[in-house]
């Protein structure tokens, strides 16, 4: 015998470890665990980003600027074009873009451990669910022999 494993024992020693082992875990914790400061941060904004708060905010901010543009309040700092609240947009977009997609980025990752847990799940079902149907087959056996020595001692 040689000191490598052979497959058979290495898939023998994946299904022992993997029937021996809990799968319920929460995918948010082992997720969690491997954030940075700077990952938490991004997944904020782009949480708040998405929220109606925000969106309204905005539209209240843009709506805001451009009467105050228009009438005149303080001597048309940004005129009709509107270029400085162009530049402003366009600064927020860039800041914006690469933190939304920093978050859904992390967001894979998180549906990646789920799904390996979900695999590793379905695996473990399938391996425990055949040694119920082995020992059912044993039993039936089992009972079929039963039966058949009760016929035996009914027909002495």
């Amino acid at each position: 015998m040689t000191s490598r494993e052979t497959v058979e024992e290495k898939n023998e020693k994946f299904i022992e470890n993997l029937v021996n082992k809990k799968q319920s875990r929460s995918v948010n914790e082992i997720h969690d665990k491997s954030l940075s400061i700077g990952d938490k941060v991004a997944d904020k904004t782009a949480e708040f980003i998405g929220s109606w708060p925000f969106i309204l905010s905005f539209v209240l901010i843009i709506a805001v600027w451009i009467t105050i543009n228009v009438v005149g309040l303080f001597n048309h700092f940004d005129k009709f074009p509107f270029i400085l609240l162009n530049l402003a947009l366009s600064c927020v977009a860039a800041l914006q873009a690469p933190l939304i997609m920093m978050s859904q980025k992390r967001q894979e990752e998180r549906d990646r451990i789920m799904n390996e847990q979900d695999f590793q799940t379905n695996i473990k079902a399938e391996i425990l669910i055949e040694e119920i149907l082995k020992h059912t087959k044993k039993i039936e056996q089992i009972e079929r022999k039963q039966t058949e020595i009760l016929e035996y001692i009914k027909n002495k």
